[in-house]
């Protein structure tokens, strides 16, 4: 006998912060992790509830670089600004 899984959010933290979630209650992301929320990014089964970990680590590594690059971003225009 095979049971198909019920998968169900648990997003409580960013939920907290007003990041958007579609109809399923996952976190909606572009395709870098950025939330709707400035300055958030989320990974993993909380915004693909059928990704394996190898996934959730593939999507963990482009959020990180996309924080970094952000960061980069920001220290620059701190930089520049008269």
């Amino acid at each position: 006998m095979f049971v198909a899984p019920t998968f169900a959010a648990k997003d409580g933290p960013l939920a907290d912060l007003g990041c958007e979630t579609g109809e399923d209650g996952f976190v909606t992301v572009d395709a870098t992790g950025r939330t709707s929320v400035p300055g958030v990014w989320a990974a993993g089964n909380v915004t693909n509830p059928m990704g394996q970990v190898i996934i959730a680590a593939s999507a963990g590594s482009m959020s990180a670089a996309m924080i970094n690059a952000d960061l980069i971003e920001a220290e620059i225009a701190e930089k520049l600004a008269p």
